[in-house]
């Protein structure tokens, strides 16, 4: 990692940390009246939710500059805590899900003195919690995941519903969603501790890839890796697995990231990622074949929080501020 990349994380101590990943310098904690579940960033922007009930979104220059007076972005649509967040790929986008079992579309637009947010569509159809949301690799379309154990896909200009799939037996709810930058694979993680893979070009019928025991108290996050053939999922009581998707069986294999108990998240060059639970962050360096047989050497571990962290990101930065 370059001095350049940032780390972000969010935790149920009611703060927001950036963190200059390479030094571990804290660079800025943002405090919210509520919890905070979900956070998303690009080079230039970070978006953020939680038991508020709001959105936010602000700047990445003014938040390191300003700090908690940063100017931000706000929107209060929802009618219940936001659970999950995700930017588009153009980055012009934000979809978000919540407990009042909608997803919404927002348009995001950077100005000279900050940036502004729209609710432009609402995405209905679940029939409980709205947990997690993401965009397929070309924007065109979003995918959602609820505690009513459905994953749905939706088409992001119209907001018509689709595809329909029903979790597997037992699985409790939907608590992870991912699409692959191909937009041919779509995976998602279950309160029944499945992370699941499905080909949306060929079937409807699931393929298990990881089936963990039932010691494990959900799946909470799942993420295809840089180079799409592997999949990264963590589980909230045994940590976090990266499965080869080449071999397209069942697995069961033993957590090489044990520190991910609620996320992991892969740089886009898939040199490093970045794991969380607890109360505390940790980058690992990835040495060898993302998806099989990778080596994770522990790079920094970041302790900036009083409660579980349970999302972190690493971003490079457009620009640090001077010393």
């Amino acid at each position: 990692m370059d001095d350049s990349t940032l780390l972000f994380s969010a935790s149920y101590d009611n703060s927001l940390a950036v963190i200059n990943a390479s030094s571990g310098e804290q660079l800025c904690k943002l405090k919210s009246p509520a919890d905070i579940n979900c956070l998303d960033a690009t080079s230039s922007l970070l978006a953020f939710g939680g038991d508020d009930c709001m959105v936010h979104v602000v700047r990445q220059e003014d938040l390191l500059v300003h700090g908690n007076k940063a100017p931000r972005a706000t929107d209060n649509s929802h009618n219940g805590f936001v659970r999950g967040m995700r930017f588009s790929p153009d980055e012009r986008l934000l979809v978000t899900g919540t407990n009042d079992n909608n997803a919404r579309l927002f348009a995001v637009n950077e100005e000279v003195d900050g940036v502004s947010i729209e609710c432009i569509r609402t995405f209905q159809g679940h029939r409980s919690n709205a947990l997690a949301a993401a965009f397929s690799g070309d924007g065109t379309g979003v995918i959602t995941g609820s505690l009513d154990s459905t994953v749905r896909l939706w088409d992001t200009e119209t907001g018509t519903e689709t595809r329909f799939f029903n979790g597997v037996e037992g699985s409790n709810g939907v608590r992870a969603v991912t699409w692959s930058a191909d937009c041919n694979l779509i995976a998602y993680g279950t309160d029944g501790s499945h992370a699941i893979v499905l080909d949306v070009r060929v079937a409807d019928s699931p393929v298990v890839l990881n089936r963990r025991s039932n010691r494990a108290t959900g799946c909470t996050c799942v993420q295809f890796t840089p180079d799409g053939l592997g999949l990264g999922a963590a589980f909230k009581s045994q940590g976090g697995s990266v499965m080869d998707l080449r071999l397209g069986g069942v697995g069961d294999a033993t957590p090489q990231l044990p520190l991910a108990y609620r996320w992991l998240s892969f740089t886009a060059d898939g040199s490093h990622v970045a794991v969380c639970g607890r109360n505390m962050v940790c980058v690992y360096e990835v040495e060898g074949d993302v998806a099989a047989n990778a080596a994770y050497h522990k790079v920094r571990t970041y302790s900036n929080h009083a409660a579980t962290v349970v999302q972190t990101t690493l971003q490079p930065a457009m620009a640090l501020p001077p010393k």
